[in-house]
């Protein structure tokens, strides 16, 4: 019997299932370092409480598994006509490079069908993810300094949907 919760499988062992609880204790206790810091940066509360709520006000909220583990949660919340779209990982995304890659290009046109409008802030030192939102087109428009908790850099990017 197929897991009806699978929305996407690639070659290498990746899927892309439906969010689980368990996902967010497994993933916060692994994160990236970049992530780990932004997410401290942003939110007073523990990185898996801070996940948990990321998760909670998603619609939809998806996990990146390789071979059953979960390595990634992306998801999107929904703001009147925009929304909020974030990601968080372990390293292990690295081992998929590529197919993470196109796949996030995928689900990048899916979100902007949900939301023409898809916006958030990235801490500038998650220069790797900075990297990655503009290959996926989205512009930098603004920088936040003395931003979240801490007072730190932050930058806010955008990707508007194109009706051609």
């Amino acid at each position: 019997m197929q897991d009806q919760s699978v929305l996407a499988s690639y070659k290498n062992g990746a899927i892309v299932r439906k969010t689980r609880m368990s996902d967010v204790k497994y993933i916060a206790s692994r994160l990236r370092k970049a992530d780990l810091i932004e997410l401290k940066a942003n939110s007073p509360s523990s990185p898996d409480v801070a996940l948990m709520n990321s998760v909670w006000l998603s619609n939809p909220c998806y996990t990146i598994c390789l071979y059953g583990e979960p390595i990634a949660l992306f998801g999107l919340c929904p703001q009147k006509e925009v929304g909020v779209i974030w990601m968080m990982g372990t390293d292990k995304v690295l081992h998929i490079k590529q197919t993470f890659l196109r796949a996030s290009k995928e689900w990048l046109n899916y979100f902007l069908e949900l939301k023409p409008v898809l916006f958030n802030f990235i801490h500038e030192k998650n220069t790797l993810h900075i990297k990655w939102l503009r290959w996926l087109g989205f512009s930098i428009i603004n920088k936040w300094e003395n931003f979240g908790i801490n007072g730190e850099t932050f930058y806010e990017f955008v990707k508007i949907k194109k009706y051609v």
